[in-house]
């Protein structure tokens, strides 16, 4: 089996008024329809093509009101589209939270807010809150918006909200909204009315449709599992720049050695443990320096070497013989037979779907692989980052008191779905909100979102080690 875990923008946008209980608009609003705004009309009926705005609960889309940071933070994080993973976590992987003290009321909005404030999309005020309930101003629906196609305070300089109102421009984002006076006057030539100016829905609209493909093009984003022909580094790392040190990532692999790593920070697998100290000598060849996933360096020890970027680390090379020890739950996507390892023996990489990411694990030599099955998902024992040993739930061998699966060792058809709760053979099966969701279809896995399993079979996993017998992991088969 081939595996296309390859994220990219879905267009869409979905204004979630107040809550999500907000009805979908079968046809365009009349008030949009009937609007003498042609520009308008035709970003929303795109966006409603793509199933993706909503009217109010009168079937309206009032276009003139106003809208809140925390509804515009949901609008700009559903464009983006991200790993669902990265938006709630999994059951072993959190998303790191937020702090915002004021978020009371808003726990509809918090995964999102969280997405946009880790991702320095939208950021919260000096006194640790975000004020979510307070009205977008125009500025701020641009800044979003600009982030969202993949620049920063660094990279445009100048001084906010400006600097960001002049890049909106030259991306085009104000095309058809009129937003150039008798006099010539643009967003950029008066920040402060722009600053005091609150967004409406139609700007919001408006801006959103004009940016969706520098969004899409800031965003496709494809993980890079070791062990493959995609491992290959780009380009030999400038290690002159590099610092040393000997720390550790945290569990929730944003930090290494107490320094937050880069969104997308670059990881090089080069030599052994033993061969890491201030003064080691590097390799001039590329094909010494392989690329892998941050995520298997969950809470591993290990020295590194790194290059920070605005205050983070952008790049890290780390030892081939260290990585994440401890369980793993995944399903398989395929097998390598001609893998190297870090000992330059011929090992078996096995591709995962771990964590809702794309992972390709080494196994320990003449380890025996069993039969990839449908749907199965796999418990993996590492150590150092190899894998020691495989098992399903049947197994002798498999952690005791966890690993179940509900499903009986086959697909089951969902014969209801709704409010976390899933309905097999007349009973009913409680599926955490952090639940990883894997879609196989024609022979393929992705990853998939709770909402995949109406109307499908599905296998149910419990994985955890409490009391509580509830699903953690959910293959859907379409």
């Amino acid at each position: 089996m081939k595996n296309k875990l390859i994220r990219t923008l879905a267009v869409a946008v979905c204004f979630t008024m107040l809550a999500a209980s907000a009805v979908f608009a079968a046809e365009i609003p009349s008030d949009v329809e009937n609007s003498a705004n042609e520009a308008l009309k035709e970003a929303v009926s795109a966006l409603m093509d793509a199933g993706a705005i909503t009217g109010d609960e009168d079937g309206l889309f009032h276009p003139e009101e106003n809208l809140t940071r925390a509804q515009v933070c949901s609008i700009i994080v559903k464009t983006i589209n991200p790993n669902a993973a990265e938006l709630t976590g999994t059951v072993t992987v959190n998303v790191p939270d937020s702090g915002f003290t004021d978020m009371r009321g808003y726990g509809w909005a918090a995964s999102f807010i969280n997405y946009a404030a880790n991702n320095e999309i939208a950021l919260g005020y000096a006194d640790g809150t975000f004020k979510p309930g307070n009205d977008v101003t125009f500025a701020e629906l641009v800044t979003f918006t600009v982030r969202a196609c993949g620049y920063t305070d660094s990279n445009i300089g100048g001084t906010w909200p400006q600097n960001y109102l002049s890049k909106a421009e030259q991306l085009d984002l104000f095309a058809d909204m009129g937003m150039v006076t008798e006099t010539g006057a643009t967003p950029a030539d008066d920040p402060d009315a722009a600053r005091a100016m609150k967004a409406t829905k139609e700007m919001a609209a408006m801006i959103i449709f004009n940016a969706m493909e520098e969004i899409a093009e800031a965003n496709t984003q494809e993980d890079r599992p070791q062990g493959t022909d995609k491992d290959e580094a780009a380009v030999i790392p400038n290690l002159s720049e590099f610092t040393f040190a000997s720390g550790a990532f945290n569990s929730d692999i944003n930090e290494y050695n107490g320094k937050a790593l880069a969104k997308n920070v670059t990881v090089y697998v080069y030599g052994n443990k033993s061969e890491y100290k201030k003064n080691m000598e590097f390799s001039t060849k590329k094909e010494d320096y392989r690329e892998t996933n941050i995520y298997k360096y969950k809470s591993v020890s290990t020295p590194a070497w790194y290059k920070l970027e605005n205050g983070k680390i952008a790049e890290i090379v780390v030892p081939g013989d260290v990585g994440f020890s401890g369980r793993i739950y995944c399903v398989i996507t395929g097998t390598n037979s001609k893998v190297i390892n870090h000992a330059d023996e011929a090992v078996t990489g096995l591709d995962t779907l771990t964590a809702g990411r794309e992972i390709t694990w080494f196994a320990k030599k003449n380890l025996e692989i069993p039969a990839v099955t449908d749907g199965q998902v796999y418990e993996l024992y590492a150590k150092n980052g190899e894998i020691q040993q495989i098992a399903v739930p049947e197994s002798a061998d498999k952690r005791e008191d966890a690993f179940v699966e509900i499903t009986g060792g086959a697909f089951a058809e969902a014969e209801d779905y709704k409010d976390g709760l899933v309905q097999i053979d007349g009973k009913w099966y409680a599926i955490k909100d952090n639940a990883a969701v894997y879609v196989f279809e024609d022979d393929e896995y992705t990853v998939g979102r709770l909402s995949n399993i109406r109307n499908n079979k599905v296998r149910l996993y419990d994985i955890s080690d409490d009391d509580e017998s509830s699903v953690d992991i959910v293959v859907v088969e379409k």
